[in-house]
């Protein structure tokens, strides 16, 4: 009787060291990580925000390239044909708007909606594979 109870207690005593050691390697990983990521970005941030936009547009081209590879070409290009259609639009009508040019605006969304209406009928995504927007969103 004494052994389970001895048991019992190593087992929740080894369990509360295995989360206190858990805990400890994250805290020193997190350290590690951030300590010098703020020391560089405090010391030299012109070249802290270029290398982190660097990386991040390494990193979204790597995505980009696998979802092409995924999707297709054909999908990927009426996919991005479309994204750009939508991003110029909206770009433009801020700019119009800002610009004092609010009736050219209503000119820009007729031409954008034909537009995207005539990338979507004519161009039909290829049925191999899957439609680059349905593999994953952005």
């Amino acid at each position: 009787m004494f052994r389970q109870i001895l048991k019992g207690y190593s087992q929740i005593l080894s369990s509360i060291l295995k989360v206190l050691a858990l805990l400890a390697i994250c805290a020193l990983v997190g350290i590690a990580l951030v300590y010098p990521l703020w020391y560089f970005a405090t010391k030299l941030p012109q070249t802290y925000t270029f290398c982190v936009t660097a990386i991040a547009c390494i990193l979204f081209l790597i995505w980009l390239v696998l979802k092409i590879r995924s999707a297709g070409l054909k999908n990927s290009l009426i996919f991005f044909t479309k994204f750009l259609i939508i991003t110029s639009t909206v770009l433009g009508f801020v700019f119009l708007v800002f610009a004092g040019k609010r009736l050219f605006t209503i000119f820009e969304i007729i031409f954008a909606f034909f537009l995207y209406g005539f990338v979507s009928f004519i161009f039909k995504p290829s049925q191999k594979t899957k439609n680059f927007s349905e593999n994953d969103s952005l």
